[in-house]
């Protein structure tokens, strides 16, 4: 038995165990900055022709200087890798963790086939993701697992 926080997986019923690139939608940092800048014409311009003033300008100014900051951020920071370790049933695909590491992804899915492969196999692992950890656990046919938090589930 496959043990991944409080889910549990069969091993006999596991078809296929792999990591995958997350591939997020890309962004659209000018687009969304050149939307930004459009929408403050309109503030600045009714806010000129109101108070007859720099305020209009005053206005314009702080929201081109916003939408340039955040432009400048977009485009200059450093973009994650994400990958997610998946496990292929009979019935369904399931993303059962996600790791910047893709070394460890791999290291699991390969854990993972060889104890389809030997039943005797054991191997345990605790990954930080986000801000939660996740203990994976495969002993024997034992049944004996931890959840995420590394202590064991009571079952009513």
């Amino acid at each position: 038995m496959l043990w991944i926080g409080d889910d549990a997986y069969p091993l006999q019923n596991i078809a296929r165990v792999g990591p995958r690139e997350l591939v997020p939608p890309p962004p659209t940092p000018v687009k969304d900055y050149l939307k930004l800048i459009a929408a403050a014409v309109i503030p600045a311009l009714i806010v000129g022709l109101l108070f007859s003033s720099g305020l209009g300008w005053f206005v314009f100014l702080v929201v081109f200087g916003v939408a340039t900051y955040r432009l400048i951020r977009v485009l200059t920071e450093e973009k994650t890798r994400l990958y997610a370790l998946t496990i292929e049933t009979a019935g369904a695909s399931n993303t059962v963790l996600v790791s910047s590491d893709i070394e460890t992804m791999v290291d699991i899915a390969q854990n993972i086939m060889k104890a389809i492969d030997d039943p005797q196999f054991e191997f345990a692992r605790n990954i930080t993701v986000d801000a939660r950890g996740a203990n994976i656990g495969q002993i024997g046919d034992h049944g004996q697992h931890m959840n995420s938090f590394g202590v064991p589930p009571t079952h009513s």
